[in-house]
């Protein structure tokens, strides 16, 4: 299998806030930690990444987003809307996965270019990769020392909150994936307390998929 990266440059989380009959002010989060989790390289931990496939997920999250919004909150201000854009940069190779190569099929991947589609999950365990040692695998959220339950976080309900958000068009004509994340603050499911919803999303981050495994009008060159 050929694995088909879609490379995303930007993680970018905008919180619109209010207070009182003031003008919103909008925060605007980039700095992203991220990691890829590998099937095929189960144990070995891939720090700032930035891309994902339909095998391979991207975890992201944002250190400190906890305290800014609960400053913001102490000054008076509310939380009216939470969303994630995520920005497309690239795909790895022309073709989609699996796909052939000649044929006539080159040409076709170039100038009809695959439609993919992102979806997001909520994770329900916290990493860190800004040590590499400790950075998540496809095993382990802790290497070493706490297994997810299921290979790359895909256990609902243990490691991830079992609502997919998405799908969501991300591909060259399509650059721009908008995700809105307002209900997860919501739903208890995620935490009891919205202080609890926020400690988590900022410890446990999302986990991204390709949504799509082929782009069916390939469907000639498909191996």
């Amino acid at each position: 299998m050929i694995p088909r990266h879609l490379f995303i440059p930007l993680f970018c989380l905008t919180l619109p806030l209010t207070m009182f009959a003031n003008e919103p002010e909008v925060l605007v989060f980039t700095n992203a930690q991220s990691a890829v989790l590998d099937p095929a390289n189960w144990d070995a931990p891939y720090p700032n990444e930035r891309y994902f496939d339909a095998l391979r997920p991207l975890l992201i999250r944002y250190p400190g987003i906890a305290q800014t919004i609960r400053d913001k909150e102490a000054a008076g201000f509310r939380v009216d809307k939470v969303e994630l854009s995520l920005t497309w940069e690239r795909q790895e190779g022309a073709g989609p996965q699996r796909g052939r190569s000649g044929w006539g099929a080159n040409e076709q991947y170039k100038e009809n270019p695959g439609k993919w589609s992102a979806t997001i999950w909520p994770l329900l365990r916290p990493w860190d990769a800004s040590d590499t040692s400790l950075a998540p695998t496809w095993n382990a959220w802790l290497p070493n020392s706490a297994c997810w339950s299921r290979g790359g976080g895909n256990g609902n309900g243990s490691d991830r909150l079992d609502l997919p958000l998405g799908p969501r068009p991300l591909h060259a004509d399509a650059k721009t994936a908008l995700f809105n994340l307002t209900p997860l603050f919501q739903d208890k499911n995620y935490g009891r307390t919205p202080g609890e919803r926020l400690r988590r999303f900022e410890e446990c981050g999302l986990q991204i998929y390709k949504s799509e495994l082929y782009d069916m009008k390939y469907r000639n060159f498909y191996a």
